[in-house]
């Protein structure tokens, strides 16, 4: 029996530092936090915002002038009182810092997704911006990385309608304490188009 008993320390051992592991993994990712769906039945999608995360009736606007612009929604993880303040101090770009936004635009042309991405006039442009295909939401999309408007976006080309979803990071000095860009990259990954 003596020579099992290396084997069974050995388990043991293994055991021990699996469950070490896993108990200083959740340590440092922390909770996970709960997600509300958000629908926009104006502008015809979902989202999954978590804990804290909101939509921003100061920031969110329809567009009613003919443009192709439809609307914007904008979330935030901002309080009311601190989305406030910030508008005056140090200004609107903080506002907009850490934030994840969902645009719908109308394509009567029928764009593809790639070519609204890619035409300057319609998405803008940026030196070293990174433009690739990809799928969200099982719609082909373009996913823009470093763009003009935002940190990542992705354009969906959806029956006649174009969705820009994306989030902004900009300067670390306007980051919400709790905002992080893994809960913004979460509310983008969840977009849904709804008819």
């Amino acid at each position: 029996m003596k020579r099992f008993r290396p084997m069974a320390a050995f388990i043991a051992a293994l055991v021990g530092i699996s469950l070490l592991g896993a108990t200083a993994l959740a340590a440092t990712r922390g909770p996970v936090s709960p997600t509300a769906a958000y629908v926009s039945s104006t502008l015809g999608y979902a989202v999954q915002l978590p804990g804290d995360w909101r939509r921003s009736a100061v920031l969110s606007a329809l567009v009613n002038n003919g443009n192709l612009k439809v609307g914007h929604e904008v979330f935030t993880i901002r309080s009311v009182a601190d989305e406030s303040g910030v508008l005056n101090d140090p200004g609107p770009g903080a506002a907009w810092s850490y934030v994840a936004v969902v645009e719908q635009w109308r394509d009567p042309a029928g764009w593809s997704a790639m070519a609204w991405a890619t035409d300057p006039l319609l998405a803008g442009w940026a030196q070293g911006q990174v433009v690739e295909s990809t799928t969200i939401d099982g719609h082909v999309a373009a996913k823009v990385t470093n763009g003009p408007r935002f940190s990542v976006a992705y354009y969906v080309q959806d029956a006649g309608r174009m969705f820009v979803v994306g989030y902004k990071v900009d300067a670390p000095q306007w980051k919400p304490s709790s905002a992080t860009e893994s809960d913004l990259g979460a509310i983008v990954a969840s977009f849904h188009v709804s008819p």
